[in-house]
């Protein structure tokens, strides 16, 4: 939509200063006339893009340019942005990158050495190493339903070890003690279920939309009972002490 390509010019030119006519076309699959006729339309609405000429020109915003501010202050940007950052090592999703490239492009230049040594300070990463990239793919499969009101059909295994095939109408993605869970309406039950991700397979988005049911997702846990805790007595040898501690 010519909305959203004017806000990701804005974007794009606040954070990189400058881009020619070519390359805005190429990013946003469209023409070099296109790209004049959206520049001329940020001019009409008050937003400055100068045309530079010569070798290194293109389009920019003058640098003494911001857009409002007023409403987050660096600290603020700061912890979005990290946390941000770090659903979106995991997530891959266009959404939040636009998001984390529309907030970086509202720090001040003068701040922007101070953002980058405060980014290295705290690293969030959710994403398990060696990537899974499977997990990853389901992650956005289920994400993309729940946005669309999609229902979802996949094989899921019980702590039990019982399988079965599930319809269900996916409601909310939690992230709680180191592991991705679903929380949808089973179709079959005819009750709100809590799915854990590494227990479902063969995932498939179908062409049925439902109306979102009202679950609230910190009251469902809380109502959710815990498992009884298993106690193991493991012989080790003392050498990997520190592997079982781990």
């Amino acid at each position: 939509m010519k909305i959203e390509r004017l806000l990701a010019i804005t974007v794009l030119l606040l954070n990189r200063r400058r881009l020619t006519a070519k390359e805005l076309a190429a990013r946003f699959e469209v023409t070099t006339r296109t790209i004049y006729r959206d520049i001329d339309t940020l001019n009409g609405a008050g937003i400055p893009v100068v045309s530079c000429q010569g070798y290194e020109g293109g389009f920019e915003v003058p640098e003494n340019y911001k857009l409002s501010r007023q409403l987050l202050t660096f600290e603020d940007m700061v912890s979005i942005l990290t946390t941000l950052n770090g659903v979106n090592r995991t997530m891959k999703n266009p959404d939040l990158s636009s998001v984390i490239e529309k907030i970086t492009a509202l720090i001040p230049e003068e701040k922007e050495p101070s953002f980058q040594d405060r980014a290295d300070v705290l690293v969030v990463d959710i994403s398990s190493w060696g990537g899974e990239e499977k997990g990853r793919q389901y992650l956005a499969e289920i994400h993309r339903a729940i946005l669309s009101s999609s229902r979802l059909m996949f094989d899921y295994t019980t702590a039990e070890g019982q399988r079965s095939t599930r319809k269900v109408e996916p409601l909310t993605l939690i992230y709680k003690n180191f592991v991705w869970y679903l929380i949808a309406y089973c179709c079959v039950r005819q009750e709100g279920r809590l799915f854990r991700l590494t227990r479902i397979k063969k995932i498939e988005t179908l062409a049925e939309r439902f109306a979102r049911k009202r679950i609230d997702p910190k009251q469902f846990l809380e109502d959710t009972p815990a498992r009884p805790m298993v106690k193991l007595c493991l012989r080790f040898n003392p050498a990997v002490r520190f592997k079982v501690e781990e």
